[in-house]
């Protein structure tokens, strides 16, 4: 897990990182190469998750489990995983958000 602190002003603000893109967990902002992204709540969780465990294959049900807690229907997940790979992916010319079939996903730090 990449986590850097980065000082700004005096106040530190924790960031995970892969390649270009940047979570900022304080303020809840994502950018790729500078552009900022915006994610709705459940994408950055989701995003957040993933970044936790880069470079790692995360299954379906973990990812349920730690970002809903509960069960929900499997579309939900895939329309909220889409979601994401269209906002971290689109424009952009390397590809970072990975689908493992009869696994799960993952998420890799491109550098």
């Amino acid at each position: 897990m990449d986590r850097s602190l980065f000082a700004s002003g005096g106040d530190a603000r924790q960031q995970m990182t892969a390649g270009g893109l940047v979570l900022d967990r304080d303020t809840h902002e994502v950018r790729r190469d500078g552009r900022k992204i915006c994610l709705e709540l459940r994408e950055f969780q989701l995003l957040e998750y993933l970044l936790r465990n880069k470079d790692q294959i995360v299954s379906r049900e973990e990812i349920l489990r730690e970002i809903w807690g509960k069960g929900i229907l499997n579309h939900t997940l895939d329309a909220r995983m889409s979601a994401l790979r269209k906002k971290i992916e689109h424009d952009f010319p390397v590809k970072m958000l990975y689908t493992i079939s009869r696994k799960g996903y993952l998420l890799t730090d491109p550098r």
